[in-house]
């Protein structure tokens, strides 16, 4: 009776340390978040600048990419991935695979302003149903990247794929959009990777903060 109480008092003290280094993983996993910087993303006038008419008519193929990025907050290895087929034109979706994680996919809305965007770039590309959407490699999206941001004279330093990701993150927690409705759509497996996006500048605070209203609940 004695070496029983032993093996379920061993057994219980093996559970509590699993826990107890759970709950520290989570912990460090959180202090880290708070000590980093917000991630750079677009302000509201710079995504006004790469998505102006006139880009959207001299530099087509930039535009495109680049809105797509902006627009579902995928990835670039993951925008390269879609396939035509991927596409839901008439429920206004898209379907995403997650590539940080194994087996995993997403559904994405998907505005319809992109989607008519992307039936052009479909149709000047002759891109088919089994075709890759953007038929070609990261460094050519690299160099669309930078090409749009350079004539719309954006600080090279944002001149990155992953901006448009942060920024469509920014957009969503800015929008009062749930975090694990955030989570959900950046594909993250954990939240604590998304509460990052929670840092928001002053500028955002206060634009923020207008439009709630304290009267009217």
């Amino acid at each position: 009776m004695g070496e029983l109480v032993k093996v379920k008092t061993h057994n219980l003290n093996i559970s509590q340390a699993k826990g107890i280094k759970k709950r520290d993983n989570a912990s460090v996993r959180l202090s880290k978040v708070f000590t980093q910087e917000l991630p750079s993303y677009f302000t509201h006038d710079e995504i006004e600048k790469l998505f102006s008419d006139v880009n959207k008519e001299r530099y087509f193929p930039q535009y495109v990419l680049c809105l797509f990025l902006y627009l579902t907050g995928v990835r670039v290895s993951e925008a390269l991935s879609v396939m035509a087929k991927d596409l839901d034109f008439k429920n206004g979706s898209l379907r995403v695979k997650t590539l940080k994680r194994k087996n995993h996919a997403r559904v994405l809305p998907t505005p319809q302003a992109l989607l008519g965007d992307l039936a052009v770039w479909m149709v000047q590309k002759k891109v088919g149903r089994n075709d890759q959407l953007f038929g070609f490699n990261r460094q050519t999206a690299y160099y669309h990247v930078r090409k749009l941001c350079e004539v719309s004279d954006i600080d090279k330093e944002k001149a990155h794929p992953h901006v448009f990701r942060h920024t469509y993150a920014v957009r969503l927690v800015t929008q009062q959009v749930p975090l694990p409705v955030v989570q959900q759509m950046l594909g993250h497996a954990d939240i604590t990777k998304t509460l990052i996006y929670t840092k928001i500048t002053a500028n955002d605070i206060k634009a923020y903060m207008n439009n709630v209203s304290f009267f009217n609940i």
